[in-house]
């Protein structure tokens, strides 16, 4: 289940530049729905999206400081 969850976020996530750099990025609405779609919650969404590459657009303006890995 989990690579097909990782599949879903790649056919879903869209580029964003942000700081020069270009990343993957998937909105609130695309977590939700994927959330749904395998039962689990947004949050668990957001979790693997990050663990992946991956970048929550709430979570966007926070990369440039923090980076992916925290």
């Amino acid at each position: 289940m989990r690579e097909d969850i990782i599949n879903v976020m790649r056919e879903s996530s869209h580029e964003v530049s942000e700081g020069g750099s270009a990343r993957h990025c998937l909105s609130l609405d695309t977590q939700k729905d994927i959330a749904r779609r395998f039962d689990t919650t947004p949050r668990e969404i957001s979790i693997m999206a990050l663990d992946n590459g991956f970048i929550p657009l709430k979570y966007l303006k926070n990369i440039g400081t923090i980076g992916t890995d925290g």
